[in-house]
Order: structure tokens, then sequence, then C-alpha cells
């Protein structure tokens, strides 16, 4: 759910007594609201819509579905009634889901003690979606990935102890639309290491999954290697990219390699001469 906030001010000497209502043209329907018939219930501190059922009016702008407690499927307003006091202010939340490209409807405000000659408060809702065309999935316990929006989009970090071996970091690339596209993991830029007698010639880290294909709604595993062969810090610059959308996405990897700080000293054994 998302959610959006605004304020309304009375800047009157009396109390505000407000009740809010959402007119969503998604959910067509033949109930109409009697608004002559609209009694106040002071105790529990609400306007309480008695709903008629009216055939005859269902073609009117009433005829949309339009309920009393400022709700209807794809929207909701809180609080939904209440009292504002004089020359005080009070916040208010939408919240919607995202279901459809485009949502519509109209925010309408019935205030008791409104001037005549003033029009009722009506607001108008638009919203639109837009889905994107990948999404990340990472581990729970995947804390070595940040945000840096400065510079890189994604961080992958290893931390490893020891030089020898290789080691392996995965994640979940998603695909939310409702068509498949080709992928791509590119390495852009040499390894960069704070090892000097390194010569580059091999890279220490590697993509299993440099191309492929993602498909609606489901779930590809990602797996990048590192390969400690030596002590140091290294860089590699890579980019995901999906070609037919023009999407790029810089994405760093760093591998951070140290010797452990325990080591175990070979045991030394002293053997006198013996004698036959």
């Amino acid at each position: 759910k998302q959610n959006f906030k605004f304020k309304l001010h009375n800047p009157g000497n009396v109390n505000l007594i407000y009740s809010w209502s959402i007119i969503d043209p998604s959910n067509y329907s033949l109930y109409t609201i009697n608004y002559e018939e609209m009694e106040e219930q002071e105790s529990a501190g609400r306007l309480q819509k008695k709903i008629d059922y009216n055939e005859k009016t269902h073609n009117s702008l009433e005829d949309l579905h339009q309920k009393s407690l400022g709700s209807s499927d794809n929207f909701n307003i809180l609080p939904q009634s209440g009292c504002i006091s004089e020359n005080q202010s009070e916040e208010f939340v939408i919240s919607f889901s995202p279901s459809e490209d485009e949502l519509r409807g109209t925010l309408t405000c019935r205030i008791k003690n409104l001037n005549p000659e003033l029009a009722g408060l009506k607001i108008p809702i638009f919203i639109k979606f837009k889905i994107p065309q990948y999404h990340f999935e990472f581990l729970d316990d995947f804390s070595e990935v940040t945000e840096n929006s400065s510079e890189f989009s994604k961080i992958l970090k290893f931390k490893v102890i020891g030089t020898g071996k290789s080691h392996e970091k995965h994640f979940y690339l998603i695909n939310p639309t409702e068509e498949a596209y080709k992928f791509r993991f590119i390495q852009e830029k040499i390894d960069e290491s704070t090892n000097c007698n390194d010569n580059q010639e091999l890279s220490y880290f590697n993509c299993e999954t440099s191309r492929g294909i993602a498909k609606i709604f489901e779930k590809t595993k990602i797996v990048f290697n590192f390969f400690a062969r030596d002590v140091g810090i290294f860089k590699s610059t890579w980019k995901f990219s999906i070609d037919e959308s023009n999407i790029k996405v810089p994405i760093v990897i760093i591998g951070v390699v140290s010797e452990p700080r325990v080591t175990c000293c070979p045991p030394r054994v002293e053997l006198k001469p013996t004698v036959k």
C-alpha cells in the first residue's frame, strides 16, 4: 500500500464537523446516498449516511459507488469523520493499492455547518502507476549489499579470510512485467587492486549468469564468484543491461581479502641421539 498525507485547516470560530466520502468510478453501482436523511451521531463522533436503493437515478453522478465511511476497493482515508476545533488543523492519510495502471476518483468532504453560499469540498484523485522492468531480491542475511546513489546503484561486497579459494554470492532477478526479456551482466572495467604485484591478467570476479531470459513473474538466480588469489582489496565494475528497454544499472563488486589473525606454527620435535 502507498500513502499520501494532507492537512485540513479550520480558520473559523466554531468547530468543523466533517465526514469524508470517496467516489470510485471503477466500482459502478446503483446505490445512491440520500443526504437529506443523514443523521449526526455526536456520541460516536461520526455522521451516519443512510443508503437507499434507487434504480431510476442510475444515470446520475451519484450512481457511482460512494461509501459513507470514506473507503472503496481502491482507496481509503483516515480519519473518516470527526471534528476540527476552531483555528486548528488535522492531518489525513489516503491509502491506495497499486492494482491498475491508473486510478481515478473524487474525494468529497461533507461539512455540517458550512456556509450555504460555499460549494462543498471536492478533491479529484488521479494516480498513475509505473511497473518497474526489474527487481533485485537479496537474501535477508545479505548485509553486504548497500545502496549508494552518488556513484553506484548497487554494491556487492565479499569479505574473506585466506587465499586460494573461490567464494560465491547470489541474489535473484525478478521480472514483474507481463513480457519476458533478455538481460546481460557486463564487466566494464578491469579489476582495480591495492595489491602492487597484481598483474590483472585474470579477473578476480566472474558472473555465472552473465546472460539469460527473465521469464514473466519468475525469479532468476544470479551468481557471482570471487577467487581470492592475493591479499588486498579488489574492485570490479559491472552493468546490468536490458537492451530492448535501454536499461543499464551499474553494479560495483568489491572483494576484501585478509590473512587470518591466528596462525598455527608447525610443531617442532627434538630427538636426542640414540646409542645402540
